[in-house]
């Protein structure tokens, strides 16, 4: 059956062709006056060789119709059908044939239409992934620090993305965005970045220009601007605070935000920084767990918490959730 669907529809057509006029035949032996041997039997099965066949073989289907035409006027010797049937089966067997060839030239230029445009699909696709890898070398060129953490949050992000039952193309686009939610920082000074001591005020606002920064790079492709969004709004809070000061909160902010939010959190929490030592895998479930409903959508971070649930040791019990209990 494998190798019967990787066959061209020509392939298949002609061996169901072959099969009829060899059960035709068949059956013609058993049962001379079968059914099987009507007009209608006919017109099917030229029609199945005109769409099966090259239109160079079509002069040899001439034979074929007068042929077909007589012998359907010896087996029906009475009434009017078969006073006229020497003339009009050749003309009904001829218009089929005509229709199947013609059926033929637009099934083919349909086929080489669709193999182009996935050709053409595929090509744009594969421009679209170097366009995202010239992107993420662009991060790592700026900072190996940025660069790992944002392939943590990104792997994080797909693990939630995919245990909440998104689909393969919105966890790709998840996974994407949240690779790429601190491209925006490659316009950041590194003494800003790395600066152990309290940000000023300039610098905080510096900072706080990331997201806008990194979703207007993004904006740029047509094929990025759901990555935009998801970049642009990775750090507003579930409750509409945050930034950027755009008037948006709960649900009104992109899915792939929100998971990227909570992922980007919990790694940063769990990992060292210049400014602090990082928390324990606990303390980190914990703190979002505290901020969940305000900072961050409380449903990814039960995702969260179930994702990373295998590897917390047993403690206190978080509530029930749709998730189910999980320990921390």
């Amino acid at each position: 059956m494998r190798l019967f669907s990787k066959w061209s529809y020509e392939a298949k057509t002609r061996v169901i062709v072959f099969t009829l006029v060899s059960t035709a035949f068949l059956v013609y032996f058993v049962e001379p006056d079968s059914i099987i041997f009507s007009p209608v039997f006919y017109i099917i099965l030229i029609f199945l060789t005109a769409i099966s066949f090259p239109r160079k073989w079509s002069w040899a289907c001439l034979p074929v119709f007068i042929f077909l035409s007589f012998y359907i006027h010896l087996k029906e010797r009475s009434g009017n059908l078969a006073i006229y049937g020497s003339v009009l089966y050749p003309i009904v067997f001829g218009l089929v044939y005509t229709a199947g060839l013609q059926f033929r030239t637009m099934l083919v230029e349909l086929i080489s239409s669709s193999r182009f445009v996935k050709s053409q699909s595929e090509e744009v696709e594969q421009v679209h992934t170097k366009m995202l890898s010239a992107l993420v070398n662009a991060i790592e060129a700026k900072d190996d620090f940025l660069y790992n953490h944002s392939k943590n949050v990104a792997e994080i992000a797909r693990k939630i993305a995919c245990f909440m039952g998104l689909s393969s193309s919105e966890v790709n686009e998840v996974y994407y965005s949240a690779l790429l939610h601190d491209i925006g920082k490659i316009g950041v000074r590194e003494s800003t970045l790395n600066k152990k001591s309290p940000l000023t005020e300039s610098e905080w606002y510096e900072i706080k220009r990331h997201p806008i920064i990194g979703a207007s790079i993004l904006a740029h492709v047509p094929q990025f601007q759901q990555l935009a969004e998801n970049v642009l709004y990775h750090h507003k809070y579930f409750d509409g605070n945050g930034y950027p000061e755009i008037k948006v909160e709960g649900k009104n902010i992109p899915l792939g935000a929100r998971i990227i939010a909570v992922a980007d959190a919990f790694d940063a929490m769990t990992s060292n920084r210049v400014y602090r030592k990082k928390m324990t895998v606990v303390e980190a479930c914990k703190e979002l767990k505290r901020c969940g409903g305000t900072q961050f959508d409380p449903e990814i971070v039960e995702a969260l918490i179930a994702v990373v649930g295998n590897d917390l040791p047993r403690g206190l019990i978080f509530q029930q959730s749709k998730y189910g209990k999980w320990f921390v």
